[in-house]
């Protein structure tokens, strides 16, 4: 009877060990989790016991030595606050445990949908680089960084109030003409390469970073452009559209401009004095006064200015001492005074109308122009 007894308890002693263990039925998933810094699996048995689960708040996985199929005993690990899959190129992932999940990141995967909405303490979420078609992030409202750029696929982004939003990423989506007003804490913004064809972000006024150029290629790109007060703007990228006017009087404190590739005839510069870079090329603009006139601004930060592909017959750069580099070819340009811009380091000049040109104050130039001008 005691031996009956023995072989019973054994038995039952094994049962309820085995069932402390976290089934992970992907190997390879399962040799992430074991090879875990910092350790997941503390009695290094091989084995990720339920009690170790839930001691683990935080798991970082990043190129996995092949492909995981799948994340089955993932929820097991119901404390956790942050996780990090990237480059494993899962295709599914069952999140709806992991309702202390603060920060989320899945780039660079196969994904073909995510549910997150139960999530509701997500301050981050990043699964850019995957095939998503859609994304729901319904009352997720302590998200802080939204990023699910790189999806080609993606076409449908819902979303409630998402008054903590500082970050929005959805660049080279198919994602186009949302209300992006309403997330009035932005601070950071790129929807380059979406299918925009007006944009108004007139009440973002604690936006700093803009990025809404367009693959002009796969889309005809925006053709009205609302910036209203942004005075903490500080970089703006609204090249390759189709916008014809651009009102840049109230974006003082902008340093970095790229509004190449558009239908630009005129360009008013004036107050940007805190410009360092001006990307104007490829546009109709007829002439360009870089200097503190009554018509433009005083643009006395700038050190690098692409002005290329205009119809340019006048550049003034008297004023610009501090400029590096400058790119103004294929325009009309018949002189060009550099006398005054003695920090040039690279210059590009072909395709105009130059006959000769002073050098002598060019001390670390490295230039690039017509060979007829230095013979």
């Amino acid at each position: 009877m005691k031996n009956l007894y023995f072989t019973i308890g054994l038995l039952l002693f094994t049962f309820l060990g085995k069932a402390q263990i976290v089934n992970i039925p992907d190997p390879i998933f399962k040799a992430s989790l074991l090879n875990h810094s910092p350790v997941i699996d503390i009695n290094n048995d091989g084995e990720i016991q339920v009690s170790e689960a839930l001691n683990t708040t935080t798991i970082e996985i990043i190129n996995s030595a092949g492909t995981i199929t799948n994340t089955s005993g993932l929820n097991a690990f119901t404390n956790l606050t942050s996780l990090r899959i990237n480059f494993a190129y899962i295709d599914t992932i069952d999140l709806s445990n992991l309702i202390n999940l603060q920060h989320l990141n899945l780039l660079e995967n196969n994904l073909t949908s995510l549910s997150v909405t139960e999530l509701t303490n997500l301050q981050t979420l990043v699964c850019s680089n995957n095939s998503l078609t859609s994304i729901d992030v319904s009352g997720l409202t302590n998200l802080v960084l939204l990023d699910f750029s790189i999806n080609p696929l993606l076409s449908n982004f819902i979303y409630s109030e998402l008054p903590n939003l500082n970050q929005l990423i959805c660049y080279y989506t198919n994602v186009g003409n949302i209300n992006i007003n309403v997330m009035n804490n932005l601070t950071y913004l790129d929807i380059s390469g979406c299918e925009f064809s007006n944009l108004d972000v007139s009440n973002l006024t604690n936006l700093t970073h803009l990025n809404c150029s367009t693959n002009s290629a796969l889309s005809s790109g925006i053709s009205n452009l609302n910036l209203g007060q942004l005075t903490n703007l500080t970089y703006l990228n609204c090249s390759n559209n189709n916008i014809a006017s651009l009102s840049l009087e109230n974006l003082t404190n902008l340093t970095y401009l790229n509004c190449s590739n558009n239908q630009l005839s005129n360009l008013d510069v004036t107050n940007l004095v805190h410009l360092t870079a001006l990307y104007c090329f490829e546009n109709q603009l007829s002439s360009l006064n870089v200097t503190n006139t009554i018509d433009v601004s005083n643009l006395l930060n700038l050190k690098s200015l692409f002005c290329t592909n205009n119809n340019m017959s006048t550049l003034d750069l008297t004023n610009l001492v501090l400029l590096r580099t400058l790119n103004c070819t294929q325009n009309q340009i018949t002189s060009l005074d550099l006398s005054n811009n003695v920090n040039l380091e690279l210059i590009y000049l072909a395709s105009n109308l130059l006959t000769s040109l002073d050098l002598s104050q060019l001390t670390l130039l490295n230039a690039s122009i017509p060979e007829y001008l230095l013979d």
